[in-house]
């Protein structure tokens, strides 16, 4: 937690005309550090948005505050303790409010809203648990609903159902073009995510229920992998499963546009020559075999 929120401190704060936060850089650089201070039994270092907004508010603009920091706070123990001993935390929370006060950007928040309303909401999340819970147990609940929107997300990949454009070779959403052409017989589908272990049994169930609620059904279905970056060996088994149940309804089952390591993994595969027929460069070629021959209904 201590790594996330200087991270969050560092970024924040970066001006447009200074390095690029490294975080490899930047976790090294707090491992070191502490290593370093447990031989000495000293507390843990990490950056905080509070300190470093007032640091910044001071105007602050080097390492030289943090030593200049550092000289305060011995003689402040040594010295000036009785001076501060009695003041109220409200006081102290007025001046961390007033430095941190600038960072609130409610025009950046009205942006994410525009753009994609679940990061709005993950960062209303954010928000509320700082607010409620504090700095730290703040960025963590945020951290792990950010990491569940994930693996949700990941797990539950869209499947788009394709049509052609018309009079192109252009293969569309047909939900977002309802005007795009289909050919009798293929259902032409496209997931969108990476596929492995965790979300394949349920991207194969979604595409045998596109399957089965197709009308008229299919003679064939092509599966697009243009959006698919890799797969792993549980899902490759997964895609055999879908093809012995599509057997099973009467469908053959054909693949489109794979990338260079799902193509790699089926041209080792052990039925790579059972495979080799039904792989096609693009949706054009498979909508082309795939047509009816003339004179046939």
């Amino acid at each position: 937690m201590a790594f996330v929120e200087s991270i969050a401190a560092g970024r924040a704060f970066a001006g447009p005309e200074e390095p690029e936060v490294d975080a490899d850089q930047e976790l090294r650089a707090l491992g070191g550090a502490n290593l370093a201070g447990g031989l000495f039994q000293a507390f843990p270092a990490g950056g905080g948005l509070s300190q470093t907004a007032v640091n910044r508010g001071a105007g602050a603009r080097s390492q030289v505050a943090g030593v200049t920091t550092a000289l305060v706070v011995v003689l402040t123990l040594l010295f000036l303790t009785p001076l501060f001993e009695n003041l109220p935390q409200a006081t102290l929370g007025a001046v961390v409010i007033v430095a941190v006060a600038g960072l609130v950007d409610l025009a950046a928040l009205g942006r994410i809203r525009r753009l994609r309303f679940r990061d709005y909401a993950l960062a209303l999340v954010a928000l509320a648990g700082v607010l409620v819970l504090g700095v730290l147990q703040g960025v963590l609940l945020a951290v792990v609903v950010s990491m569940l929107t994930l693996l949700h997300g990941t797990n539950h990949p869209p499947i788009e159902v394709l049509g052609r454009r018309p009079g192109s070779g252009h293969w569309r959403d047909l939900d977002r073009h309802p005007g795009g052409e289909t050919v009798p017989g293929l259902l032409v589908l496209r997931p969108l995510a990476l596929i492995y272990f965790g979300n394949g049994p349920r991207l194969r169930r979604r595409l045998l229920d596109l399957v089965d609620a197709a009308d008229p059904p299919p003679r064939v279905l092509l599966l697009d992998f243009d959006a698919v970056p890799d797969i792993d060996v549980t899902a490759l088994d997964i895609v055999d499963s879908l093809d012995a149940d599509l057997r099973r309804r009467g469908v053959t089952l054909w693949l489109t546009n794979l990338n260079a390591r799902p193509l790699d993994m089926l041209r080792r595969h052990p039925a790579a020559a059972a495979w080799a027929p039904r792989l096609f460069g693009e949706p054009a070629a498979a909508a082309f075999s795939a047509r009816p021959p003339r004179g046939t209904r």
